[in-house]
């Protein structure tokens, strides 16, 4: 005899699940969770059994309780979903939230029914399609204002024949990546789209179809975002009326051909302020459709798109205007110009303090009325606010109580700015205040120990030649420029050198929101000093035209230290890095934090020291938890990059991006992974770490692969084995009929006991007991005469126990596993 007893001092509650594909019905009896992911929110269909959360094999209806909105915040998948009630059943994907429908979505399918799906954040794949009140009369919509939404195949907005309610769907950002989208297929449908794009190019035949069908009207609505597509059909199918209404943002059409945009009788498109792009030559087909009414406008643009044109039409109020390869190359682009457009009354402006009265001075701030103004006269010593040539200097006070300010609602000027003291000299430029410097901006370069500080608080700073945070000291001196972003902008239309030409001078940025932007080289620790860059919910841009040169965004060329880091919603754009380029001392690193996103918007790379990311000495990208988001497919560059050293990673995210990549590697400790994902995001590659310490392992992962939702005490499949012995003994703890993989042998002299054992958890202590009388025996652990002990497979091994059954009549034997 066998005895399986289980030593567990675990307890929570246990529910009943199935390994069966199932309806699962969203009954809402956990009242204070409204989450996909909360199992004491499924049930059947009568709402008193638990079935646990879908699985990617599971029907998902959400008919019961259209009160409450299902939350998906978390990674969740089904095979089908069903939104439908009299009152609207709705379904919610937020940020992280990562819903796979392996089928596709039906929402409405009886009676008035109607369903809601909303992505805010989130994002949601449908490997089939989504039908919008397919068998009812009802109203069902779909509202995108972040994240995406991925349909492989079609989306119809109004399925139900005869009916004439309203689907709609609408897009205020993020992007919808469709294969065809029917807008009013049998019953009315309308798209409106203010923000984001929508992508209709999945397939060859893919379009953009607009009241299809007999009864079917559409109209769709861009007043703002993009819509690209290969085709657009408006009433080819039948339909009983069709629009397309460009009000603003533009319409891309990538197919070639005449036949790319049809528009029957009673289908329209209508040119009002946004624009169309035809791939190609289209002037005879825009011609031949305006002259049959198929393409009308109204009012239109204040401001032309160029200023020759290929072919214009009139109707009285404005003009159309179609132009071949000037505005896009390559595209035949139509747009409406209003010729009355409206004039609004004139608005109170800046104050602008542009008008000099005594030529170039250099005029130095000394706060003489206490207001700390740019604009009080009195401030200067030379008793006039600063122009475009005058050079403007703020050396002599320093300290909170000295801050030079450019208040609201003014525009100031200088030829030059000179910031430093060794008690601080800071300017500060708050929201409305704009600030336009003619030369350079020189931020702690003076003094024995001088701070330089350029804070932006809202206003507009606008440097039309360098910024130097830091720049020259004697060995004895000791200087800091700062520059300091918290909203607002900052643009510099030459280089940024940040960190100086000395070993005793340091530059700072701090970014903690608004923008700045670089127009040329933007260089940390340049030299021999110091640099930082700090940023977080901020952009910072770094552009060059690659014509004039490559790798604007420049850290360490010389025996200073440069470190770029990037935080949780800040964000580094720039077409091209170049890093320790010169082998010195000095080190340079940027570190991508949870949140941060390093965007490279050029491709070429041959290696580390020849392309758009180029590297040397010891330099490198470190992820810890942000995004490198580099242009078009680079797996194999991030993979030579980390065999060289130059790319390393550690902790990361805790949900992945994908399921499925181009090239990942762990590191050496194995508590983080690197995973490289082309065209995660359209046009470019995506490259993330994943903290592994986060993946549940042992029984936990044991747990989560069968979805159980009691303790590893308590027996979910009610089979008198606890859910830890079905682990520990290779079982499926969801199947009553399979209680272990336990066996025994005997022949005239021996007996052997087997069981499975798991391979590498010591939380689980194999003993096995014997005695020869229950009653008045002793036990004997581990008594066997031998063992032997199978190949590892998968996380388990087979163990078979000899006993000598010589002189004995009879053999109690028990198993027991007690967890540690």
């Amino acid at each position: 005899m066998i005895i399986k007893k289980l030593w567990i001092t675990l307890a929570v509650f246990s529910v009943s699940l199935s390994s069966q594909a199932i309806d699962k019905f969203y009954y809402d009896l956990d009242t204070s969770d409204y989450s996909w992911s909360n199992a004491a929110n499924w049930t059947d269909n009568a709402g008193t059994t638990l079935v646990g959360v879908p699985t990617a094999a599971d029907v998902v209806k959400h008919v019961k309780k259209p009160e409450v909105t299902i939350v998906v915040d978390g990674p969740a998948e089904a095979d089908d979903v069903i939104l439908t009630h009299n009152n609207t059943a709705s379904l919610s994907v937020v940020t992280g939230g990562e819903l796979h429908i392996y089928d596709e979505i039906k929402m409405g399918t009886f009676g008035t029914g109607g369903g809601s799906l909303s992505i805010d954040g989130g994002s949601v794949i449908v490997d089939d399609l989504i039908a919008m009140s397919p068998t009812s009369t009802g109203s069902s919509s779909i509202r995108l204002s972040s994240g995406s939404l991925v349909v492989s195949n079609q989306l119809y907005m109004g399925q139900k024949s005869g009916s004439t309610a309203v689907n709609t769907f609408n897009i205020t950002g993020g992007t919808a990546d469709i294969g065809t989208v029917y807008v009013g297929r049998f019953s009315p449908g309308t798209l409106n789209i203010s923000g984001g794009s929508l992508v209709v190019t999945n397939n060859s035949w893919d379009a953009l179809r607009i009241s299809h069908e007999a009864g079917g009207t559409g109209e769709v609505n861009l007043s703002g975002g993009s819509i690209l597509t290969k085709r657009i059909d408006i009433n080819v199918g039948g339909g009983s009326g069709g629009a397309l209404n460009i009000l603003g943002g533009s319409v891309e059409v990538s197919e070639s051909y005449a036949a790319a945009i049809r528009v029957d009788s009673n289908g329209v498109i209508n040119v009002s302020g946004g624009q169309l792009e035809w791939k190609l030559n289209r002037l005879v087909d825009i011609t031949n459709l305006v002259a049959a009414g198929s393409i009308t406008w109204t009012n239109g643009m204040t401001n032309m798109l160029t200023d020759t044109w290929d072919a214009s039409w009139t109707n009285g109020e404005s003009i159309l205007f179609a132009d071949y390869d000037e505005v896009r190359p390559t595209y035949t682009t139509i747009w409406a110009y209003d010729t009355n457009p409206y004039v609004p009354p004139p608005q109170l402006g800046p104050t602008y303090y542009t008008n000099d009265t005594d030529g170039a001075t250099t005029s130095s701030f000394i706060n003489t009325s206490d207001d700390g103004l740019y604009t009080t006269s009195s401030n200067w010593d030379s008793v006039t606010v600063p122009t475009r040539i005058d050079t403007v200097t703020h050396k002599s006070i320093g300290g909170d109580s000295n801050i030079l300010t450019v208040p609201n609602n003014v525009v100031v000027e200088a030829f030059s700015l000179d910031v430093a003291h060794n008690n601080t000299a800071k300017v500060s430029v708050v929201t409305g205040g704009n600030f336009e410097i003619a030369t350079d901006v020189i931020l702690g370069n003076a003094k024995s120990a001088g701070v330089g500080l350029l804070s932006v608080d809202g206003g507009s700073v606008n440097v039309e030649s360098n910024l130097y945070a830091g720049r020259f000291a004697s060995a004895t001196e000791y200087r800091h420029g700062i520059v300091e972003i918290n909203e607002g902008s900052l643009t510099v239309e030459n280089e940024s050198l940040i960190g100086g030409n000395a070993s005793t001078v340091t530059g700072t940025v701090n970014m903690t929101g608004g923008v700045y932007s670089n127009n040329s080289f933007f260089k940390i620790g340049d030299s021999s000093g110091e640099g930082t860059v700090n940023v977080s919910n901020a952009l910072l841009v770094v552009q060059l035209d690659k014509t004039v040169a490559y790798n604007p965004l420049r850290l360490g060329n010389g025996a200073g230290n440069a470190t770029l880091n990037i935080y949780n919603g800040g964000e580094v754009q720039t077409s091209g890095i170049r890093m320790d380029w010169d082998d010195q001392t000095g080190s340079a690193q940027i570190n991508l934090y949870e949140g941060g996103v390093l965007k490279v918007t050029e491709a070429w790379f041959v290696s580390a020291s020849q392309g758009h990311v180029q590297f040397r000495d010891d330099s490198k990208i470190h992820i810890a938890g942000g995004r490198l988001h580099w242009k078009f497919n680079r797996a194999s560059s991030v993979q030579s990059l980390v065999e060289a050293g130059h790319l390393t990673f550690s902790g990361g995210l805790t949900n992945m991006l994908s399921d499925t990549w181009d090239y990942a590697v762990t590191n050496q400790a194995n508590t983080s992974a690197l995973y490289v994902k082309e065209y995660l995001i359209p046009e470019y590659s995506v490259v993330w770490s994943f903290d592994l310490s986060s993946v549940p392992s042992g029984y936990d992962a044991f747990s989560a692969a069968h979805n159980l939702s009691g303790g590893a005490s308590d027996d979910d499949d009610g089979d008198q084995l606890s859910n830890f012995g079905e682990y520990a003994l290779n079982s499926n703890p969801t199947n009553a009929s399979d209680t272990g993989q336990t066996t025994f042998e005997a022949d005239s002299s021996t007996f052997s006991v087997v069981y499975t054992k798991l391979a590498n958890d010591s939380s689980a202590v194999y003993r096995l007991l014997d005695t020869t009388d229950l009653v008045y025996g002793s036990l004997s652990t581990n008594a066997y005469t031998s063992q032997d002990q199978s190949a590892v497979s998968g996380d388990y091994v087979t163990v078979t126990n000899h006993y000598d059954m010589s002189g004995k009549s009879v053999q109690f034997i028990e198993l027991e596993v007690e967890q540690q």
